[in-house]
């Protein structure tokens, strides 16, 4: 069975696609607090990050593994 399941693994770069993105890091504009996100556009990023900062902006960088 385990050489059966070996014949699924999936790259981590084609795992992150799966879930919807590159896990980022991100930040509240003035503030040092950071928290994770997943996304590669503005939009994706953007349901987290508006809700996470609401009027303070933020910004976002991708973790590389």
């Amino acid at each position: 069975m385990n050489k059966e399941l070996l014949k699924f693994q999936l790259s981590k770069e084609a795992m992150n696609k799966i879930q919807g993105g590159t896990m980022q890091i991100c930040h509240c504009g003035g503030e040092t607090r950071t928290f994770p996100a997943m996304g590669d556009s503005y939009f994706e990023l953007a349901v987290v990050a508006d809700e996470e900062c609401k009027d303070k902006g933020w910004a976002c960088t991708p973790i590389k593994a």
